[in-house]
Parts: C-alpha cells; sequence; structure tokens
C-alpha cells in the first residue's frame, strides 16, 4: 500500500475548490478512494490505527484537505455486533484523526451519496448481491481501478462528491 500512496504525492488533480477529496467506507472491510493526478486510486480500509493515520498524512501531503465519509446507521441488518462495534470504533477514531490532522470532514448517510449517483437497494435484495452490484458499478465507472468489494463503496461515495 506504501508504493500506491508514495504514487498519490504528486500535485492532486483538482476537484471543489481545487482539492483532492478522500472518500471513506469505514467498516473493517471498507476502503479509502482519491483521485490524484494519476487518475483515481482506492484501497482495502487499513488494518491497524497506525495504518489509518499514516494513510491519511500522505493523502494529506499530497493535497487532500476534505475528507467524506460514510455515516453508517445505528444498526444494519444482518450485521453481528462485533462488525458494528467496529465499524462505530472506526467512525470515531478516523473522525478524531481527520479533526486532529486539520481535514474538513463530512459525514454523508449511504442513501444520500446512493441517491446522488443514481443507485438504489431493491427490495428484498440480498446483501450479497447488493453488495456485488454496487462492486459493479464501480468498476463500470472507475475501469481503471481495481474495484474489490472492500473499496467499492468508497470508490461510489467519491463519484457523488464528483457528481454533486
Amino acid at each position: 500500500m506504501s508504493q500506491v500512496l508514495a504514487a498519490s504525492q504528486a500535485t492532486p488533480q483538482t476537484h471543489h475548490q481545487n482539492l483532492m477529496i478522500i472518500a471513506i467506507d469505514p467498516g473493517v472491510n471498507g476502503g479509502i478512494a482519491w483521485n490524484d493526478v494519476e487518475g483515481p486510486r482506492a484501497v482495502r480500509m487499513p488494518e491497524t490505527d497506525g495504518d489509518i493515520i499514516s494513510t491519511l498524512r500522505n493523502l494529506q501531503a499530497a493535497g487532500a484537505r476534505t475528507i467524506v465519509m460514510e455515516l453508517p446507521a445505528k444498526a444494519i441488518f444482518g450485521a453481528g455486533h462485533s462488525a458494528l462495534a467496529v465499524l462505530h470504533r472506526n467512525v470515531g477514531f478516523i473522525q478524531g484523526v481527520a479533526m486532529s490532522l486539520g481535514f474538513a470532514l463530512l459525514m454523508v448517510p449511504p442513501k444520500k451519496w446512493q441517491k446522488v449517483i443514481g443507485f438504489q437497494k431493491r427490495p428484498g435484495e440480498e446483501q450479497r448481491v447488493w453488495k456485488n452490484r454496487l462492486k459493479e458499478e464501480a468498476q463500470r465507472r472507475f475501469p481503471s481501478v481495481k474495484v474489490t468489494l472492500n473499496n467499492a463503496d468508497a470508490l461510489l461515495i467519491l463519484a457523488a462528491q464528483v457528481e454533486r
């Protein structure tokens, strides 16, 4: 991952107000996406707190000033207590790191970014099917990126920021 982040330290591609935006899906199986001079990039959510801090510092050095992070629901159907605990812990940790590093932080509910990109979960749709559709949509929108189930939501959150 450090090679990918090192490559992103060139002058960032311009976005809203000439700032590179970082999009984060904070789940344990989430990811981080951004756009730089070489195009869109995405990585799996770093495994440790130190890795998260390092990733955000590297992206800040590359020109990022804004983080858009998914604001998860308090409860998610089918998710275990352990997964929800990690998710909400990650949200709080990333909020603290973002604030301490001086990032502007926007929290976006899933339904809001999904509405912006025109992509909604179908009634009764199984979670696995839904996540695969999200991955397919991210692959369609970002053909140059190796899209995985881990980084697909982050990429689509990034797409929503560009489209709004």
